[in-house]
C-alpha cells in the first residue's frame, strides 16, 4: 500500500474517531467485532469488560500494560497482534477519560 493511500486511511480513521462522543465505549464495540472472528483471549475479555464499567476506567493504565506484556510475548498472526493494539487502545482511553495521571499521549485513540 502507498503511503498517500496509509495516510488517508490513517486521516480517516482519525477523523471517525474524534467525532465520537463516547471514545471508550466506541473502541470497545471496535476490539469486539474484531475479536469476534479471532476468539478472545483473556486481556481482550478484560479490556471489554473495563470499558462496559466507567468506574474501572481508572485501571486503563494497568490494562494496557497488561495487554502490551501479552502481546510482546506473543507469537500468534498479525491480525492477532492487531486485536491486541485495539484492546491496548481502550486501555489508554479508559485511562486517559478516567483522568489519572500521567495521560497517554492526547492523540492515543
Amino acid at each position: 500500500m502507498s503511503s498517500d493511500r496509509t495516510n488517508e486511511i490513517h486521516q480517516w480513521g482519525r477523523s471517525l474517531f474524534e467525532r465520537q462522543q463516547q471514545p471508550v465505549t466506541w473502541a470497545a464495540h471496535v476490539l469486539e467485532a474484531a475479536s469476534l472472528s479471532l476468539g478472545r483471549t483473556p486481556e481482550i475479555e478484560a479490556a471489554l469488560e473495563m470499558a462496559a464499567d466507567r468506574t474501572q476506567w481508572g485501571r486503563g493504565r494497568e490494562l494496557f500494560d497488561r495487554v502490551r506484556r501479552s502481546s510482546l510475548s506473543s507469537e500468534d498472526r498479525l491480525t492477532e497482534q492487531l486485536v491486541f493494539r485495539l484492546a491496548e487502545l481502550v486501555g489508554k482511553l479508559a485511562h486517559n477519560a478516567a483522568g489519572p495521571y500521567p495521560h497517554f499521549d492526547h492523540h492515543a485513540g
